[in-house]
């Protein structure tokens, strides 16, 4: 079985992140790309997220305020939380193979901030012998200028400001939870290009799936005197 590479899982890396990310503010587009650079590994250090700082530029000095001083910080924290969200591994569900995954909406939301964030390590994870899994890091989407990135970015904006209350919460709620289900049928007989077979008609029967189980339990860190910058943890 291939497991997501959660960044905490290397100590060291992960305290380099954590003092990045809380022992300066950031108030501007070089303050956050100046932070990202100090953690990120050479793989992707020639990304300059053009399309970030065209979305920060599209905003009003009010705005841009919103961002930095809680937007941004409203990621940070929710990337911190890893650790304390996800004490198990995160199985990836692999072509072929018939797989499922339960996750909280704490455990969606630190897992997105630390995309946002760039903060998973560089790996090529391969689903068999051919297959790569995609790069989880939001770096070609933070980087690549065009109108339709520059929406994402508005909408996942949006999201971390209305998953801002997870801070706030004394635990993940395991009864509210998503679940991915990956389906596998059975090797088809003869390559589909002779086949003679209509492509209508019903799906084949696929065996039951057991029923997901709640994730584990998990405690969230309340911040002191609702969303001041964040503090790495000690």
């Amino acid at each position: 079985a291939l497991f997501l590479s959660l960044p905490h899982r290397n100590s060291r890396r992960w305290e380099e992140v954590v003092k990045s990310l809380s022992s300066k503010e950031i108030n501007s587009f070089m303050d956050f790309k100046d932070c990202i650079g100090k953690y990120v590994e050479p793989q992707n250090s020639h990304y300059s997220f053009m399309c970030l700082r065209e979305f920060i530029g599209s905003l009003s000095e009010d705005d841009k305020g919103m961002f930095f001083n809680y937007t941004l910080q409203v990621i940070i924290k929710l990337a911190i939380l890893l650790p304390k969200v996800f004490p198990g591994e995160v199985p990836l569900l692999c072509a072929g193979k018939e797989g499922m995954v339960s996750l909280t909406g704490a455990q969606i939301a630190s897992l997105l901030a630390c995309g946002f964030l760039c903060i998973f390590p560089w790996s090529k994870l391969r689903d068999g012998d051919s297959n790569t899994f995609p790069q989880i890091n939001f770096f070609k989407l933070l980087d690549r200028v065009s109108s339709q990135n520059i929406g994402k970015i508005k909408c996942i904006v949006h999201y971390f400001l209305a998953s801002a209350s997870l801070l706030d919460q004394p635990s993940c709620q395991p009864c509210r939870h998503v679940t991915f289900i990956r389906r596998a049928g059975a090797e088809p007989s003869q390559p589909w290009d002779l086949s003679s077979l209509p492509v209508s008609g019903p799906p084949p029967a696929l065996p039951l799936l057991p029923p997901p189980s709640p994730p584990p339990h998990c405690e969230v860190a309340r911040p002191p005197g609702g969303h001041p910058p964040a503090q790495a943890p000690s």
